[in-house]
């Protein structure tokens, strides 16, 4: 027999949650919900999917249809198991946002000509030269170990020579590709 239900409003629980086949939800405040042999063992943490194991507090772990384990391995993680791909759209019609393949290591940008207006020639010479007077340096985040080092130019500099992007503080990655690649297509002006 099956037993069906109807909620209207809302729906009020304090402590744990689980639903699913084989959930658990042990850690105070978790959820386990859906699919199969789920466990939220952290404090305030969630498990969705297929045997998505939550098991460090605050932490939020998916688990896609693979029959095996995927964990958290710190406190407030975010970790996603999608064998199949993830997809982040930032428009209502789902055509402009990031991707990242089945099996892949980058996300790709839509850039197709088909979903892009308002085209501008480049000045080559103009983007050569503001590269070169771009202050590029070694750097860490405030919020990592100083081991963590990483070297690119600072968003403001970047926004004020190029003008590119919505805001100064941060950079479209495909605005920094495409000022490389006209660098480097005008250093190479001639060559052929």
């Amino acid at each position: 027999s099956s037993v069906g239900a109807s909620v209207t409003g809302y729906l009020a629980v304090s402590g744990n949650l689980k639903f699913g086949s084989n959930a658990v939800a042990s850690g105070t405040d978790s959820a386990s919900l859906g699919g199969y042999e789920n466990s939220a063992t952290g404090a305030r943490s969630v498990a969705l999917g297929t045997r998505a194991k939550a098991i460090h507090d605050g932490s939020f772990v998916f688990g896609d249809g693979t029959a095996s384990d995927v964990s958290s391995s710190a406190a407030n993680e975010f970790i996603v198991r999608a064998s199949g791909g993830v997809k982040f759209y930032s428009d209502s019609g789902l055509t402009t946002g990031v991707e990242l393949s089945a099996g892949g290591g980058s996300f790709s940008s839509v850039s197709s000509k088909l979903k892009k207006e308002n085209f501008v020639s480049v000045d080559y010479e103009g983007v050569l030269d503001k590269v070169v007077a771009l202050p590029i340096k070694q750097w860490n985040y405030k919020t990592q170990s100083v081991q963590d080092r990483h070297i690119g130019p600072f968003a403001e500099d970047f926004f004020e020579s190029f003008g590119l992007g919505r805001r100064s503080d941060v950079i479209d990655y495909i605005d920094l590709h495409g000022v490389a690649l006209a660098s480097i297509k005008v250093s190479f002006e001639g060559d052929f």
